[in-house]
């Protein structure tokens, strides 16, 4: 079983955009010289639900739905791109993508080299820990603890600042916890809404 404490807040923005191709909503067409491309090319990495991921092999999860509504309304095709999330940056720096609905986290160091939408999503980091463990209630208590993360997040990156913490990294939320039921680590550090998501489809009991 799983006990899940909420960690300190870390705003999210879940549209990582090139140029100002989307700025805000459906300021899409605006934004370009020409007619915007047909198909309308969008990255996502489909393994971070609730917000994106397969289901009987469709893409799903709300940073989908929200893309296709922009995308009826503004009239263009939209066309899915599942890439992994380390190589959406780089995509967007190359063109071969227009833009990328993804769960990304607006950083200095990524606004450098793109552009993002206003934040439409805001979330904060959570630690899951095992039930049974007394002396993880927050970020200060995971100090040279071996912690989980899903690779790519916000959550790993902010747990790779923990002193002498032991960092291991999974593709997805979902794998994390099991190294954490597993008893392989002491702890997950991830967004709040996707490892209340994995722990919901996992059927795990949830204690807060």
């Amino acid at each position: 079983m799983i006990k899940f404490w909420r960690g300190r807040a870390v705003q999210r923005v879940i549209f990582a955009l090139l140029g100002l191709v989307l700025a805000i909503g459906l300021s899409v067409i605006p934004a370009f010289s020409q007619t915007p491309p047909n198909p309308f090319r969008v990255a996502t990495e489909a393994t971070f639900p609730p917000f994106e991921f397969q289901q009987g092999g469709q893409l799903t999860g709300f940073d989908i739905d929200l893309m296709r509504a922009i995308g009826k309304e503004a009239d263009l095709n939209i066309d899915f791109r599942n890439l992994p999330f380390d190589g959406i940056i780089p995509a967007l720096q190359a063109r071969t993508v227009e833009a990328a609905i993804s769960g990304m986290t607006i950083t200095a160091e990524r606004a450098q080299a793109i552009s993002f939408s206003r934040p439409y999503f805001r979330a904060g980091l959570a630690i899951a820990v095992r039930e049974d463990n007394k002396t993880i209630k927050n970020f200060e208590d995971l100090k040279g603890k071996r912690i989980a993360v899903q690779i790519g997040t916000t959550g790993a990156l902010e747990a790779t600042k923990i002193p002498g913490a032991v960092v291991s990294q999974f593709d997805s939320a979902a794998l994390a916890l099991q190294e954490l039921i597993n008893g392989r680590v002491e702890a997950v550090v991830n967004d709040k809404p996707v490892t209340l998501y994995a722990i919901k489809e996992a059927g795990l009991r949830l204690s807060l």
